[in-house]
């Protein structure tokens, strides 16, 4: 019987005058499904009205039953804020146009500062191009 060595990814024949190698399967990453805020809120609708178990849902949908329950939890812990005013986007919204108002204001002055000098400029030219009389 022949003697075989084996190493951790490949077994080899070191009778044989060429290497037999026995190459095992790469187990490759599966990507995580990413699901639209949209999808989401629809599935936490349908699984609290009760119509159907969560678990036909998650068969429905192929969701987990753990990420339906994450999503139930984000969803009542956010409702009260579709409540509020839209006081903080205003305040932001407010301070941000205010922010771009002044660099408007800012560029406008620069513009009229380089008029004026090409302005400036282009008659000195034409005060040499003229000749003493």
């Amino acid at each position: 019987m022949k003697p075989l060595v084996s190493c951790a990814s490949a077994l080899i024949d070191t009778n044989a005058t060429h290497k037999k190698i026995k190459e095992h399967p790469i187990k490759t990453k599966r990507k995580r499904k990413r699901f639209t805020p949209e999808f989401k809120a629809k599935v936490v609708i349908e699984a609290l009205n009760v119509e159907s178990s969560e678990a036909e849902i998650c068969r429905r949908h192929n969701i987990t039953e753990a990420q339906l329950l994450q999503w139930k939890r984000q969803f009542v812990e956010n409702a009260a804020t579709l409540f509020e005013p839209n006081r903080k986007q205003s305040d932001a919204s407010t301070e941000r146009i205010a922010q771009l108002e002044q660099l408007v204001g800012r560029l406008t002055q620069a513009v009229d500062i380089q008029k004026k000098a090409l302005r400036g400029n282009t008659q000195a030219k034409t005060l040499d191009c003229v000749e003493p009389v």
